[in-house]
């Protein structure tokens, strides 16, 4: 299994949603691009630990 990094995000109080893309790039150590990637988003830290590698509890999964 590769490297799974964390981005911390902040959610503010009373502030109008904002319409957002997120891109994901998954390369190996040589910086070649890793197509057909499963790609997940969790809301809490804690469900990733608890289901790294099954993407279940997330709220997003795609591929890239």
């Amino acid at each position: 299994m590769g490297t799974v990094k964390n981005y911390p995000v902040t959610l503010l109080i009373n502030v109008k949603p904002v319409a957002t893309t997120l891109t994901v790039i998954v390369q190996d150590n040589g910086g070649a691009n890793v197509p057909k990637t499963a790609v997940c988003l969790y809301s809490d830290p804690t469900l990733l630990a608890k289901y790294r590698g099954t993407c279940n509890g997330s709220i997003l999964l795609d591929t890239t």
